[in-house]
Order: C-alpha cells, then structure tokens, then sequence
C-alpha cells in the first residue's frame, strides 16, 4: 500500500459555497487511490446529513520517503489587521503544541 494525498471537492446544494479537502488515503495504486476518495466522498454525502454535496477528486500526490518536506497546499491571503492574524497564528500553533503533548503522553502511557 502506498500514502496518497487526495484532494476532494464539495458544494453546498446549488450555492457557489465549495469546500476544499485534503484527505490521506492508502493504495496499491493510483488508480486506486481515486477510486478510493471517490468512494469515500459519495459515501459521506448519503450518509450525512450535511447540505455539502461531493463534487470530484481534483488532486492527488503520491507519498514516499522522498516527498519530506515536498510542498502540498499553498495558498496567499491577504489580512488587513496584521496584529490579529498574529495573535491567530500564535494560539493556532499552541493548540497545535498542546495536541502534540497530549498525544506523547497518551502514548507513554500505554
């Protein structure tokens, strides 16, 4: 099985709202990494209640030892009150610290 980084895309009924997701899925292929995310989008559709309908599989990068570090979303926003984008990315990645503490810990734990 090889790790796949597949990009899903959904539409909320007949609104111009789209969601963007990135999902991580496990292949023999490509082929059937797609089939896969297709599966996997279709499937939360009928089985949600959410106004988001799956769109398509847009995206998808193959995995490997050599993707470390390899670039997978980019993207450029423009901010009017640098302070607060600051202080968002500051508690953003505390979150992200503290999470990553809880996980050590629950795995020194068992």
């Amino acid at each position: 099985m090889k790790p796949y980084l597949v990009r899903l895309m959904y539409q909320c009924g007949a609104t111009p709202h789209y969601q963007e997701q990135w999902r991580f899925i496990l292949a023999d292929d490509a082929h059937c990494a797609y089939s896969k995310a297709t599966h996997i989008g279709l499937h939360e559709g009928q089985h949600t209640h959410s106004p988001w309908q799956f769109r398509s599989v847009t995206g998808m990068l193959l995995l490997d030892e050599n993707a470390d570090g390899a670039e997978c979303l980019a993207q450029v926003q423009q901010h009017t009150n640098i302070e607060k984008m600051e202080q968002q990315l500051q508690q953003q990645q505390a979150a992200l610290l503290a999470h990553m503490a809880e996980e050590k810990y629950r795995i020194l734990q068992v």
